[in-house]
């Protein structure tokens, strides 16, 4: 136990996003976009064996070039069914037909769309839908775009449950649903917003975050907790100088931060909670991927230099056990955790072993056994 051993998978094209299966099966997404990169927009699932280092390709779709690659996805906790954010051609953008949200049911060597809806009003082609997230029981799929477009929709039927929210016009970064299916959380990069799932009522606003009441900071991901951090509200928190990433944990019911904690030396990029809410996972600009413990959000274990460009997604698979980065650099890295995670740069023996070290020292110099010679 203590520390995971991890590896790198070749996927061969630039990954946007990724999610795990109920059954623990990898589904990413990415490619070259519109146009002709010579790069394939497309969505592959993959079997992951950690211990013989390897991603075998269980199924996969070609999609047409001359749209966008899929830039977020979402695993229904339950059916055969994972949901893109995918823009359209230019030409339908422009027209106002931009069937944005893309759902596909997969299986067997299958990955086949179902199902196409529009949450997305820029006819802007630099515009599209950066959040898709279903709700843990699978009755809600949130989405969130860059021209500041909230949509809660019921599921299966499609029906949003309440007219869709303009957050002021700001990229939504980032959202969530919390584990009762009740509240729903959605940050810009100067607002977070908490609302009820029913009617889309604002329950708690946090404007203009800052550190120490003087530093200047963005929010850039909300996740709530799961199982014994269920209520509590995680945040990251990046400072506007561009130093420094930190992790903020809040109590739901009141918004009030009970938690903060430096945990990267650059902007976080990414950032995810495991399924049972004891673990956070999140990657810095700088290419360094960490987990944290969700309980005082301590820095468990880093990798430096995971990547070799920007690294765009994590994501934990359903049992907690392996962790997954993807990265533009057309490659994820899989991390395989012990079933306990220790902090990795300071055992607890090495601490009993000083903390002995210390009251030996301390009672030779009480007794007189040392005497320091003094200058006068």
């Amino acid at each position: 136990m203590g520390k995971p051993h991890h590896f790198l998978v070749n996927v061969d094209l630039p990954v946007f996003c990724l999610a795990f299966t109920p059954d623990n099966k990898l589904v990413v997404g990415g490619g070259g976009g519109p146009g002709r990169s010579g790069v394939n927009n497309k969505l592959v699932l993959y079997n992951i064996d950690a211990p013989k280092e390897t991603a075998a390709e269980y199924a996969s779709r070609l999609l047409s070039n001359e749209e966008d690659a899929p830039m977020c996805l979402s695993v229904h906790p339950e059916e055969l069914i994972f949901a893109c954010g995918i823009n359209s051609q230019e030409k339908a953008i422009q027209a106002g037909d931009n069937k944005n949200l893309r759902m596909f049911k997969y299986g067997d060597n299958l990955i086949e769309p179902v199902k196409s809806v529009q949450t997305i009003e820029s006819r802007q082609p630099i515009d599209y839908q950066k959040v898709a997230r279903f709700s843990r029981d699978g009755k809600y799929l949130v989405t969130g775009t860059t021209d500041g477009r909230l949509t809660v929709l019921r599921y299966p039927s499609f029906k949003a449950a309440f007219p869709p929210i303009n957050l002021d016009k700001k990229e939504v970064l980032d959202a969530d649903v919390d584990a009762a299916s009740d509240r729903i959380v959605a940050v810009t990069a100067k607002t977070l917003r908490l609302m009820a799932v029913k009617d889309g009522r604002v329950l708690q606003t946090i404007d203009n975050p800052t550190l120490n009441k003087k530093t200047t900071c963005e929010f850039r991901a909300c996740r709530f907790g799961a199982g014994k951090t269920s209520d509590f509200l995680f945040t990251v928190v990046n400072p506007t100088s561009r130093t420094h990433g930190f992790i903020s944990k809040w109590r739901v019911d009141t918004l009030q931060r009970v938690r903060n904690e430096g945990v990267s030396k650059k902007p976080i990029t990414a950032f995810t909670i495991s399924s049972e809410g004891h673990l956070l996972a999140y990657a810095s600009s700088d290419l360094v991927i960490g987990i944290a413990d969700a309980d005082n959000l301590r820095p468990l274990f880093q990798i430096k230099n995971a990547h070799g460009f920007s690294i765009t997604c994590l994501a934990f698979n359903r049992d907690d056990r392996i962790l997954v980065s993807g990265s533009v650099d057309s490659r994820c890295r899989v991390v395989d955790l012990p079933a306990k995670l220790e902090k990795e740069s300071f055992s607890p023996f090495l601490a009993v072993f000083i903390a002995l070290i210390i009251a030996v020292i301390g009672y030779l110099l009480s007794s007189g056994f040392y005497d320091f010679p003094s200058h006068g």
